[in-house]
């Protein structure tokens, strides 16, 4: 267990990526085709800290007992095996019209002695589950919508998928299953939906599809290996090697499933390895038969259920979808966040940190060396002994690639220059946000920044002309004299087309006067730099998820265990565009859940602390201590949710050092590792606490004895200086509602049950949850979340009162 301040790095300066990586090519490398042993070799040569020098001798070992001599790496395209892409999958057309569900035979199968409770062993039977079953199958036979709230334990995700199978095979029709996390896709991919099809012995396609950067791109991966000492650093070099061995043993190319990947540390390479749509050539492409992103599409398109996530959904909201196919019946799982996933979706940032990966992608700079990227790899290959063309072309081409290096340094040097002005707006230390609202209310400062966008945009004109030319200048040349002519050219083309695109968002940002949109600035205070970003969000995200998603649906079906506020889904509805639905076309679903509450759990609320945010500011010291207490008599065990990092990093020095002696680790957000690695940490660990923030909240499935104890540092109010969260308010108020009653609370208590909710996951779990704001008791809106509880919220008036009643529950 990494205690509080130890770094994420080894001794040897590995990251955790690098380490797990290598330990994945050590186990592997006896089952790697030998031009795979020999590339990881080659890329490995002199890597030995992070457990490389292990994965290099089994490497070694493995090419010494197979007797295979070194092959030519040329080859290594055949290690990924071709695969036909289906051009209809579906010959079929969908039966019309469509034939409706039996629901007392689909209920059936839940009851008891049905297929459920024959096939699976210790099958509980729930009659919320059913409840919900039933709803489900009245929405498709009905053409209806649907709110389907199923507390924890029902079985939300069987309850959907059963019909939403059942539909699609017959009617020949595809349903797509959305979530909106990585986490509840593979549940419902890799556990549900095979058991579903075991259990009804069915022959149905499914099919998982993520965003196109989950996927290996074999271009871009080749391209990599075959110029790594010009493309790639040493570190880059290394996880490329694992990668490269992970795939070939695995077949597979999501990478998000890769050992060790999504880290901090892969992000550049992820970017060398990975194609955007700009950059990617589809079925053109000369690796188009053995592509993972194209192979996972085509099962897409010819599955009867696809599982996706809210993000690809959005994308493709009002479009010819090129990845899923048509369909009417969609089921929309973790429901209650769709309003600030479609809000995430359709926001832009303008930031550095963006500005320089788009940098970085044509060239990048490194010393000794030519750098890295696109325009350094055209001038190797134009400098190069395998180009056939003449020396008029050759300089051509050089003079038009150093043009683009001179743009790039130009443009470069205007973008820090903007991004200080923006920083400017805001002096002063720490985390800043500046909301930009009328035009006449704009702040001082702002003509000079709206100056530099304006010769900024003529700055990204000018770099755009650039690539351009040299784009015409390699289709003007001989196709045969440049290597890699046709894949350049798109390349280069798809930085011309994102340059544009940057350009014409920093317009619409900077004139921050769109109606229905919320315009901000936002300076870090996490980096030495300071650095700022420029915002823009769509305040009303429902009538565009009405228009251009409900409308062309015949149902969809909206899933949560939070959809409900005290009784009621009128908030949700309002929220996300369901408004305006007939109320014969919206039907509603709420299943308790089957746990025993009264039994399993008790809620306490500590009286004695200060009220968060109060005058004498000392709550986040005492809060800490009283941490360090409850998790010293729970022997770990435990996990506090806060509601801002500042908070979290305050209370959390305290906890740590109230903890130091105890043998507890504590585990916190953002200094512990990421959330993948704090939460292996904290389930293995039973003595080990977790303090966490908003990624806390909701998707935590930390069963038994390792939560026993929660505790929620602060109701969960939105931050009144959020730009999203006032211009909501305001909107609240002039549709002639009331920002707090109306949007403010609901909100929070909904958040506030996401909370709760990872406490108790088990008929078995027992657990106490510590309410930290007495707020919940003093103030009129305190029974708002009250009543959202499952069990009675009771006072612990001192601190041995309530460390002895934590105590005695558990005991």
């Amino acid at each position: 267990v990494r205690r509080p301040g130890e770094r994420r790095m080894s001794r040897t300066g590995a990251s955790l990526a690098e380490r797990r990586l290598a330990a994945h090519v050590e186990a592997v490398a006896e089952r790697v085709p030998a031009v795979v042993a020999h590339t990881c070799l080659r890329l490995l040569k002199g890597a030995e800290g992070g457990g490389w020098a292990a994965a290099r001798a089994a490497l070694k070992a493995a090419v010494t007992a197979s007797g295979d001599e070194p092959v030519d790496d040329t080859r290594l395209i055949d290690v990924f095996p071709r695969a036909p892409l289906p051009s209809d999958p579906r010959p079929e057309p969908p039966v019309q019209p469509p034939e409706l569900l039996d629901e007392d035979a689909i209920a059936s199968l839940f009851e008891p002695g049905g297929a459920f409770s024959r096939a699976l062993g210790g099958y509980e039977h729930r009659a919320g589950q059913v409840a919900l079953v039933r709803h489900v199958v009245q929405a498709f036979n009905g053409s209806r919508h649907l709110l389907a709230e199923g507390g924890t334990g029902i079985g939300k995700s069987m309850a959907y998928l059963v019909p939403a199978l059942l539909w699609a095979r017959a009617n020949r029709c595809a349903v797509v299953v959305s979530t909106n996390t990585k986490n509840l896709q593979s549940q419902l991919f890799e556990k549900d939906l095979p058991q579903i099809l075991r259990t009804l012995g069915i022959d149905a396609r499914v099919a998982l599809i993520k965003g196109r950067l989950n996927y290996l791109c074999l271009r871009k991966l080749l391209f990599a290996l075959d110029h790594a000492a010009d493309e790639l650093t040493p570190p880059e070099r290394h996880l490329s090697a694992g990668v490269l061995a992970w795939s070939a043993a695995s077949g597979a190319g999501d990478l998000s499933v890769c050992p060790g990947w999504g880290r901090a540390e892969t992000a550049a390479l992820s970017h060398k390895l990975t194609a955007t749509g700009e950059e990617c050539m589809g079925r053109g492409c000369r690796y188009a038969t053995r592509c993972f992103l194209l192979r996972a599409r085509a099962r897409a398109r010819a599955a009867d259920v696809i599982v996706a996530n809210h993000a690809l959904v959005f994308a493709e909201m009002g479009l010819e979808s090129q990845v899923l196919p048509p369909y009417e019946h969609l089921v929309l799982d973790e429901a209650h966040n769709l309003e600030e996933a479609a809000t995430q979706h359709f926001s832009i940032e303008w930031s550095p940190g963006r500005l320089r990966h788009e940098f970085g992608r044509l060239w990048k700079a490194a010393p000794r060396h030519d750098g890295f990227g696109l325009v350094p790899a055209v001038i190797r290959q134009v400098r190069s002994g395998i180009f056939t063309g003449d020396e008029a072309v050759q300089q051509e081409l050089a003079r038009h690639a150093f043009g683009i290096l001179d743009a790039l340094r130009s443009a470069e040097g205007r973008t820090d220059s903007f991004f200080g002005g923006l920083a400017g707006l805001m002096p002063g230390r720490g985390a800043q946000v500046l909301r930009l609202t009328g035009a006449d209310a704009r702040p001082d400062g702002w003509a000079g920044v709206t100056a530099e966008a304006v010769e900024l945009q003529s700055v990204y004109d000018r770099l755009v002309t650039r690539i351009q030319d040299l784009s015409r200048a390699i289709r003007g040349a001989d196709a045969g004299g440049l290597p890699l002519h046709s894949e350049a050219v798109h390349d280069l083309d798809g930085a011309a087309r994102r340059f544009q695109e940057l350009a014409l968002q920093l317009e619409f940002v900077i004139a921050a006067d769109e109606p229905g949109h919320v315009f901000w600035v936002e300076k870090s205070g996490e980096r030495s730099r300071g650095e700022a970003r420029l915002w823009a969000a769509p305040v009303r995200i429902g009538d565009k998820l009405a228009s251009d998603l409900y409308a062309r649906m015949e149902s969809v079906v909206f899933s949560s265990a939070t959809l409900s506020v005290g009784g009621s889904y009128a908030f949700l509805r309002g929220r996300l565009g369901l408004g305006d639905i007939p109320d014969e076309r919206l039907l509603t679903c709420r299943a308790e859940s089957p746990f025993d509450f009264a039994r399993q759990c008790a809620v306490r609320v500590p009286m004695f602390l200060p009220e968060p945010g109060g005058e004498d500011g000392g709550y986040a010291e005492a809060l800490g201590r009283l941490l360090a207490d409850v998790f010293r008599r729970t022997r770990g065990r435990g996990m506090a949710l806060f509601t801002s990092y500042e908070m979290l990093r305050a209370a959390a020095r305290v906890t740590e050092r109230e903890l130091a002696d105890s043998g507890i680790a504590v585990l916190v957000q953002g200094e512990s590792g990421s959330r993948e690695e704090i939460l292996e940490t904290f389930t293995r660990e039973l003595g080990s606490v977790l303090l966490g923030t908003h990624s806390f909240w909701e998707g935590i499935d930390a069963a038994g004895e390792t939560l026993s104890c929660l505790v929620i540092a602060r109701l969960p109010f939105g931050v009144f200086t959020d730009p999203i969260v006032a211009a909501r308010c305001e909107q609240v108020e002039l549709d002639g509602g009331q920002a707090f009653k109306d949007y403010s609370l609901p909100a929070a208590v909904i958040r506030f049950r996401q909370g709760f909710g990872r406490l108790i996951r088990t008929r078995t779990d027992r657990g106490v949850c510590i309410v930290a704001d007495r707020r919940v008791l003093t103030r009129g809106y305190g029974r708002s979340f009250r009543a959202s509880l499952p069990v009675d919220v009771a006072s612990s008036p001192s601190r041995e009162a309530l460390l002895d009643e934590v105590e005695a529950f558990l005991a």
